[in-house]
């Protein structure tokens, strides 16, 4: 790794002086870096916090008349959360004066609009969109990484941080992110006929997987260079809903009662799950079941797939 020695050897000699261990990150190859990333955030204990935005890009959009296109406005996430493991996680999202608590507990997953009573859900993906909020994120990218590149490092706050980014794989990304944020779109979305009375082929979620593809996206892993421990993931995704492609699913009447548009619509969503570690040992409780959960507030209508 080529460290910037004019701007790194303040920062450098402080943490000598101070004793601080080196991890010798410099005989490790970035992508053996981010491996080493990733198996930190899921053996430790971690408390995060989460903050991005959701914008909604129209401009492919044709004959729209009967699509609202007024709820398809930009809108920010904010959250906290802590985890106990990369199994064992809680994050309280806020967005739009909305809130909802996300619980995993062992590949089990719950949601409360108030905090108290929980449903069930498939994932916690389900509510954000397809993107991991809690300290397993980068085990979402494992699989899919085309390449890992050094980016330099740099100092925060006295801190030497190492940058590396991840390009992902439109196939072996894509293709299973795509299906994961179709089952969040559907699962946001009250009523995915719109009230007229469609007949919809197989599942919703099927219907808008046939529809998505994965357009662009990368993450940014910052790392401290002392002892390699996370500091931040900054995920940046581009995911297009092709509506030409949905009517084909549904059919031509059907797309017509529904008011589907032509053309694509292209979500793109950029998260930063910042770390900490320390307050005291993390301990997850798993919540139980209640049928009378109040749903959460789905933002814009459940269009970016997300549930807060």
């Amino acid at each position: 790794m080529h460290l910037r020695p004019v701007l790194l050897l303040p920062a450098l000699l402080a943490l000598a002086a101070c004793g601080s261990p080196s991890t010798a990150t410099s005989a490790s190859s970035p992508a053996q870096i981010v491996q080493a990333a990733t198996h930190q955030l899921d053996s430790t204990s971690q408390h995060f916090t989460v903050a991005g935005g959701v914008t909604l890009d129209t401009s492919e959009l044709r004959h729209v008349a009967g699509f609202d296109l007024s709820q398809l406005q930009p809108f920010t996430i904010t959250g906290d959360g802590e985890a106990e493991s990369a199994s064992r996680a809680q994050v309280v999202l806020h967005a739009e004066g909305h809130s909802v608590t996300v619980v995993s507990y062992d590949g089990s997953a719950w949601v409360s609009a108030d905090g108290a009573r929980f449903a069930q859900i498939a994932s916690a993906q389900q509510v954000t969109g397809g993107i991991s909020t809690s300290s397993g994120v980068l085990d979402q990218f494992a699989a899919g990484t085309a390449g890992v590149s050094d980016m330099g490092s740099s100092v925060e706050g006295g801190v030497v941080l190492d940058h590396l980014h991840i390009d992902l794989d439109p196939t072996t990304f894509g293709g299973p992110f795509t299906t994961t944020f179709a089952d969040a779109f559907a699962a946001s979305a009250g009523d995915p006929s719109g009230g007229c009375g469609c007949h919809l082929p197989a599942t919703f979620a099927q219907v808008v997987a046939g529809a998505t593809y994965f357009k662009t996206g990368g993450v940014e892993v910052y790392t401290r260079h002392d002892n390699g421990r996370v500091v931040r993931v900054e995920t940046d995704l581009g995911i297009a809903l092709d509506f030409d492609r949905m009517a084909q699913e549904v059919g031509a009447s059907c797309a017509c009662e529904m008011g589907l548009p032509s053309g694509s619509m292209i979500t793109n969503m950029r998260i930063t799950d910042s770390f900490t570690q320390g307050g005291g040992a993390v301990t997850i409780q798993k919540p139980s079941t209640d049928p009378k959960a109040p749903a959460p507030h789905a933002e814009n209508g459940g269009v970016s797939g997300f549930t807060v």
